[in-house]
């Protein structure tokens, strides 16, 4: 029997709900210097727009998935994440956010890390805002919302992440508070060794989903670093596409997610169960 095709070194994991932006992340992860990876899109829109999307990026690393239903829950985001894993085949699993562009060496960057490191780093880069490249043609796209594909880098500076550009040139250890989701990496095993995403998370409160699992991997003995180097440029979309009304109210930093943490620690920090176990409990770290 032939076998499928080696797995490659990076899965670019992509975690959407929102209409457009394929345009924007595929003009970036074609333009790396590292082209040995996968592009995991678990997409809530999948049924809507998968042979769009399939015909626009036209490359076999693409893995678009359909994203988990909420199901009354507030929001699917745990369990897409925990989908998308089940899916990535490389070693060093990145994600990327949708409506960010990255420079051309970002995934070399993660890449380095990770091997500097042996396999033990969780890296985070910073982020730079900047304002939408062109007028919003339709917010219903299923490629892009402008009236042509955006395949640029944006030029508008609106505002810089302050707490990580304080960091030194290059990379330096931050703790795992640090570590955002928007532009990241960490090693694909490490993701079984936590157990996956807190999918209890998405029916009790918004956000937080980084860091539960930054603080698991603490526990077991992973280190944090910020590499003030690889910077990422999000597109201003705050005003297209809101956030739910009751974001603030039901936020993880209302008490949701503290409560979490306590109850974690008295059951004695256990790995979080959605993906394959490794064998051993957070708090059993070396």
């Amino acid at each position: 029997m032939p076998s499928g095709p080696p797995a490659p070194s990076v899965s670019v994991l992509t975690v959407t709900s929102r209409p457009g932006s394929i345009d924007v992340t595929w003009a970036a992860l074609r333009n790396q210097t590292v082209q040995d990876f996968e592009w995991v899109l678990c997409d809530e829109r999948y049924d809507w727009r998968h042979e769009e999307v399939a015909a626009y990026v036209d490359d076999p690393r693409l893995r678009h998935i359909a994203a988990p239903r909420a199901d009354g829950a507030l929001w699917s985001l745990n369990r897409s994440h925990n989908e998308a894993l089940r899916h990535c085949r490389g070693e060093l699993v990145v994600s990327l956010q949708d409506y960010i562009w990255v420079e051309a060496d970002g995934l070399r960057r993660f890449w380095d890390a990770h091997r500097e490191h042996g396999g033990r780093a969780f890296v985070t880069g910073v982020t730079a805002t900047y304002r939408l490249p062109a007028p919003v043609h339709r917010l219903d796209g299923k490629v892009t919302i402008f009236a042509e594909p955006f395949t640029e880098p944006p030029d508008q500076l609106v505002r810089v992440d302050d707490s990580r550009f304080r960091f030194p040139p290059g990379r330096s250890p931050t703790t795992a508070f640090g570590w955002e989701l928007n532009w990241a990496a960490a090693p694909l095993q490490a993701f079984h060794d936590v157990g996956g995403f807190a999918e209890d998370h998405d029916r009790l409160f918004y956000s937080y989903d980084n860091v539960t699992v930054a603080v698991v991997a603490d526990r077991l003995g992973y280190r944090f670093l910020a590499d003030r180097d690889n910077v990422c440029r999000a597109l201003d979309h705050g005003d297209i596409f809101p956030r739910p009304d009751d974001w603030e109210d039901r936020h993880g930093r209302r008490g949701g997610w503290d409560a979490w943490y306590r109850q974690w620690v008295a059951e004695g920090c256990p790995r979080l169960g959605h993906l394959s176990p490794s064998g051993r409990d957070a708090c059993a770290a070396p």
